[in-house]
């Protein structure tokens, strides 16, 4: 375990556009490509998937370098419940041992099937191994594929608040404002689906939480990551402070459970580039 200064929350509210990569601890490339990042200074948060198969041995390495930046790196919680493996038995929502896929998570969630003793022992466990690892609580909590959106997820997550939350943990909103989303340079319908479902959860429960969010896209081969991210960090510049957006970073995979390691190099070469250096200081200028 590492001794760790919880960063407050105050920092997510008052910087005006921060990075956060997504899924450490997945694999080893996932975690390279991530702290290469870290230590260039061109993240401020990074959201950890504790039943990946890197994330212990990528624990000590990742706050070391949150050590070394200028400004603290944030270390959070990616909340799975989609896609992978539970940390333990789940009978109803994972029988054959796998979480479903996201669209099968969000009509039972719909639905009002999702077994809420079954939701809260698996939060409950993947906050724990988190704390376990790193001996402190998540600076903040995010869901792979969004899934801490789900209706009823926020009720279990609730419900065991007291095991993953501090004075200053915040939870990831994934709103893109209303007035923007015909800009967006992709995925304004799920776009569009994740900004109702944020402000639904933080409508019902007023957790600190970013004001604005970017980054969703389809992840298709043929598609130029670096002129999303134009457009993302130019409309963040323009939204409240406080606007986050997410990336999936890492070097090159042969992970076959990784159904974007097609798309991660391209994201780590474009954020170590200055072309990205360029267009964050234009959108915060």
């Amino acid at each position: 375990m590492f001794a760790h200064e919880s960063v407050r929350a105050e920092k997510s509210q008052s910087a005006s556009i921060r990075i956060c990569a997504d899924d450490y601890g997945l694999n080893s490339s996932v975690n390279k490509g991530i702290l290469e990042l870290c230590h260039l200074g061109r993240l401020d948060a990074v959201s950890c998937m504790v039943g990946g198969a890197a994330f212990a041995e990528g624990a000590a390495d990742l706050v070391a370098v949150s050590r070394q930046t200028p400004a603290p790196i944030e270390i959070g919680l990616h909340l799975t419940l989609t896609e992978f493996q539970p940390l333990g038995d789940m009978a109803i929502l994972a029988p054959d041992g796998t979480f479903p896929q996201v669209g099968k998570l969000l009509l039972a969630g719909f639905a009002g099937r999702l077994d809420q003793a079954e939701l809260v022992a698996e939060i409950t466990r993947q906050v724990t191994r988190f704390q376990e690892v790193f001996g402190f609580k998540p600076d903040f909590i995010d869901g792979h594929q969004h899934a801490h959106l789900v209706p009823g997820v926020g009720q279990a997550l609730k419900a065991c608040e007291a095991g993953w939350r501090s004075e200053t943990t915040w939870v990831r909103g994934c709103g893109c404002p209303v007035a923007q989303l015909h800009r967006l340079p992709t995925s304004t319908a799920k776009s569009g689906l994740l900004a109702a479902l944020s402000h639904h959860l933080h409508r019902q429960f007023d957790w600190p939480h970013n004001a604005a969010f970017y980054g969703v896209n389809g992840f298709q081969p043929d598609e130029d990551f670096g002129d999303f991210m134009q457009s993302w960090l130019d409309l963040a510049g323009k939204a409240q402070q406080g606007s986050l957006i997410m990336v999936h970073p890492g070097t090159p995979s042969n992970d076959g459970q990784d159904v974007i390691a097609h798309r991660r190099p391209q994201e780590l070469e474009f954020l170590r580039s200055d072309r990205f250096s360029e267009y964050l200081v234009h959108a915060i200028s």
